[in-house]
């Protein structure tokens, strides 16, 4: 009989917990955060916090208050910074709903890894939040600027990161994603970018909403290198393009050529890869590097025969040209910041672990000296839904009213 009322309170007792809310935190007891800024001064971290207002965002019951506000706080630690914060806020802050985390430039030029082994430990944090570096600008000053069109900031860093990743102009970084590059073997890291257009101040203010044209607005742009946990320097707008499609990030380009005479013709990338190839020769390691692509003409400002074939193939030729000019490009930036980015290391380690071993604690100088010969091969696959071009009918309409 004991044995049976012990079996019934163990199962009433599981049941609890599994259904139960023992731990519960109802909503108006939280702060919602959607984007943390990290900054460093002087010896302390000064943490910015980006919460949420629900009721402005919502709609109901609008009012002149922002639909964020914006907490900050110094701490020896980032745990310290962060508890700091209740003071202000009067409510425990919900980290569970974070989009973005933003560090400041000067403070990724010190090294980040502090930083990653705080948001690694934090059990609360889900792991799709995404990492970006404030190029030129302190975390706090992009969490202050108001935005338009998505009413939470956080959301629209967001947004832009996924958006123009899959045009290869910057890198989606997942805390996942950048733990695994700065713990990999001949990887080093890289994070997208985000910087201000216009005044800071202006920025922060509820003016900035209420014009068809913003005074500062938040721009995520060109890429970050890091050597270890170090920020090194940055890739421009063609050398994220390269990067990326070296390392297989792109999902569509459009690419612009000029004709054999004037104007241009924009090809749109439909498909790309790329194929890391090690090799040792005479006792140095090389790499070849084949990146196919696929593609569409898009748009057509130049007298040209997309039926000839002939025509085609020049194009295709010019085309291969200026993809490995920025994939060159791009990694001779990286070679001069002495920063394997593309993985040229771990792909030389999986093939030859035992010879990578010995030269792995100088990959630095090896990289930087690596050869490195790539191969492109374009497809034009489809020319559009129009054989001709607007441009040929309107210079036959000009021939026929000459005659």
């Amino acid at each position: 009989m004991k044995k049976k009322i012990i079996l019934l309170l163990i199962i009433i007792i599981s049941i609890n917990l599994i259904t139960g809310c023992w731990d519960k935190r109802e909503l108006s007891e939280l702060s919602i955060a959607s984007a943390i800024g990290i900054d460093r001064v002087e010896d302390e971290y000064l943490v910015s916090v980006q919460i949420i207002n629900p009721s402005e965002v919502t709609g109901k019951n609008l009012t002149e208050r922002t639909e964020i506000i914006t907490y900050e706080a110094k701490g020896k630690t980032m745990f310290e910074a962060l508890r700091k914060l209740v003071r202000d806020t009067q409510r425990k802050v919900y980290y569970g709903q974070l989009m973005i985390v933003v560090i400041g430039e000067e403070l990724a030029k010190k090294g980040i890894i502090e930083i990653l082994d705080f948001f690694s430990r934090d059990h609360e944090l889900r792991s799709d939040f995404y990492f970006i570096i404030a190029r030129e600008n302190k975390a706090e000053d992009i969490l202050k600027v108001l935005t338009p069109v998505d009413k939470i900031p956080a959301e629209k860093i967001y947004n832009s990161l996924e958006t123009q990743s899959a045009w290869g102009l910057v890198e989606v970084i997942s805390i996942d994603k950048l733990i695994t590059y700065m713990v990999d073997i001949g990887k080093d890291a890289t994070i997208s970018g985000v910087t201000l257009i216009g005044n800071k101040n202006d920025g922060s203010t509820v003016n900035n909403l209420a014009k068809t044209k913003q005074d500062t607005i938040i721009r995520v742009d060109n890429i970050a290198v890091f050597n270890d946990d170090k920020l090194v320097g940055w890739l421009n707008q063609d050398e994220s393009r390269g990067y990326n499609a070296i390392v297989n990030n792109i999902d569509s380009n459009i690419i612009t050529v000029p004709c054999e005479k004037e104007g241009d013709i924009s090809v749109e990338v439909l498909r790309a890869k790329s194929t890391i190839k090690p090799k040792i020769i005479k006792g140095r390691f090389v790499i070849d590097l084949v990146h196919k692509v696929e593609g569409d003409i898009g748009d057509v400002e130049c007298l040209i025969n997309i039926e000839d074939k002939e025509k085609i193939e020049k194009l295709e030729k010019i085309l291969e040209e200026q993809i490995e000019k920025y994939l060159y490009t791009s990694i001779n930036k990286a070679k001069s910041l002495k920063s394997d980015i593309f993985g040229f290391g771990l792909a030389i380690y999986r093939k030859y672990p035992h010879e990578f071993k010995k030269i792995n604690k100088n990959w630095d100088n090896e990289f930087a000296n690596l050869d490195i010969n790539i191969k492109t091969k374009v497809s034009i696959i489809g020319t559009g839904t129009t054989k001709d071009t607007f441009t040929d009918k309107i210079d036959e309409g000009e021939h026929e009213d000459e005659r």
